[in-house]
């Protein structure tokens, strides 16, 4: 047997290997989706948009809907875990009579997978009924993730306040 025919035997030709290499690079190439992020981060955007929309239109339970069901909630005075801890911690927020809690994203961050993401931004406490009178205000960081259907819920959400807010 001469050595090229051993070779070949042995290890298999460049040519098969090159194949092989290839084929393989395309296929895991084919199963990992594009993701733009760009795209992303916009909709990441417009869901924390969302969020202040549906929660000061329908208030704890408008919040609660944004949250992923094992979300987490860290206000100044510790940590809340679920939906319905959630809706009883976020309650007073959402008084009628009571300061309205008012937000803006100014970032938004997006994993390369395009299911974990997360925004940052401005909170601000006005009483109701006047906008331009603020009684708190702080930073805010919402870690978002996407749920079964793609929708971006809120996995855990943290702020703090301004200082002598």
């Amino acid at each position: 047997m001469d050595s090229k025919a051993k070779g070949a035997r042995c290890y298999g030709s460049r040519k098969n290997k090159n194949a092989v290499f290839l084929a393989a690079t395309a296929a895991v190439c084919a199963c990992a989706p594009y993701v733009d992020l760009e795209q992303e981060r916009a909709a990441l955007l417009d869901a924390d948009r969302a969020f202040l929309v549906e929660s000061q239109r329908r208030g704890a339970d408008g919040w609660v809907d944004f949250f992923l069901p094992d979300g987490v909630m860290f206000p100044s005075n510790g940590r809340v875990d679920g939906w319905e801890a959630i809706r009883e911690a976020i309650q007073p927020a959402f008084d009628p009579d009571g300061p309205r809690l008012l937000w803006e994203p100014g970032e938004a961050f997006v994993s390369e997978s395009g299911d974990l993401g997360y925004t940052i931004g401005r909170w601000r406490t006005v009483t109701a009924g006047d906008p331009d009178s603020i009684v708190g205000s702080g930073n805010y960081l919402t870690v978002w993730r996407k749920d079964e259907g793609g929708d971006w819920k809120v996995a855990v959400d943290i702020g703090n306040s301004d200082a002598g807010s």
